[in-house]
């Protein structure tokens, strides 16, 4: 009896530390599936992630257009055939670091994460404005 009063004293204590760094949501949540262009998304310790039904080079283009019309100031670009990470800053100074890795020859894994602990909101409206880029078909 004694060793279920510490283990449940234990998981109480890891639940409830948990919902206090707010690490939750992504214990709970995972992977959710939405019906757009991205395949599936998910949110998980501030960064944003989805799968785009696009190529890399496209996605590529796209999000480099994206950031010239939202004024994003490139702070690094690195590139191969394969992945892509860049760095830019807002107006205000905050850090916008991107990622793109080739799934298959047709689809594009991204990684978004906006200032230092993420902002799901910026990441989304991010990913959104580049999804729209690839749809317009001014990056083919």
């Amino acid at each position: 009896m004694r060793l279920f009063s510490r283990f449940a004293k234990i998981a109480s204590l890891l639940a409830l530390s948990l919902v206090l760094s707010g690490c939750a949501a992504a214990v709970v949540g995972g992977v959710a599936v939405v019906g757009g262009g991205a395949a599936a998304y998910s949110y998980v310790r501030g960064t944003y992630r989805a799968v785009i039904e696009a190529p890399l080079y496209q996605t590529d283009r796209a999000l480099r257009n994206v950031a010239a019309r939202a004024h994003l100031k490139e702070l690094k670009r690195e590139c191969n055939g394969y992945e892509a990470s860049y760095v830019y800053a807002d107006l205000s100074d905050v850090k916008v670091s991107i990622k793109f890795r080739a799934v298959t020859p047709d689809t594009t894994r991204i990684y978004i994460r906006v200032a230092t602990f993420g902002d799901k909101e910026s990441s989304q409206v991010l990913l959104d404005a580049i999804e729209r880029e690839i749809k317009s078909g001014s990056v083919r």
